[in-house]
């Protein structure tokens, strides 16, 4: 019984997360020095759009704060790596986004498996992927609002 509890308050809080973060990101960005965002290995800047706004993207939001957008359809590692050591890495293989690893105690968003275009609406958050502990979502769309 405490499981199925445990579980809706998890989708409740992931829930109003999403609401307050990533319905509408905001374009400032973290202080470059207290953040560090690396696509294959590769530094890029905060706050890039490398997404045309006519083919599915997949959306890096930290805090509310849009970090990143690239296009569905092409393969990268990407991770975020936060001043208080904070690591995320997320995989995109190009049908697929899943959350690859973490260093949060418990690992929920690497349980949530991967996001496609295939399955966005049948998974309970939809195109998200949602790291409580670091204030990170992933959300997958299939074309720009």
């Amino acid at each position: 019984m405490k499981t199925i509890r445990g579980c809706t308050l998890c989708l409740v809080l992931l829930s109003v997360l999403l609401l307050l973060t990533a319905c509408a990101p905001r374009s400032e960005v973290p202080e470059s020095g207290s953040l560090r965002v690396l696509v294959d290995g590769k530094p890029v800047q905060a706050g890039t759009r490398k997404a045309s706004a006519e083919e599915a993207q997949v959306w890096f939001t930290l805090e509310g704060n849009l970090l990143l957008t690239l296009p569905f359809s092409e393969a990268h590692e990407v991770s975020i790596l936060q001043e208080d050591g904070s690591e995320n890495t997320v995989r995109m293989t190009g049908s697929a986004v899943y959350m690859e690893k973490v260093n949060c105690p418990h690992e929920d968003c690497v349980q949530m498996g991967e996001v496609t275009l295939e399955n966005l609406e049948y998974r309970p958050l939809g195109g998200f992927l949602v790291c409580l502990p670091h204030r990170l979502t992933v959300e997958v769309r299939e074309h720009a609002d």
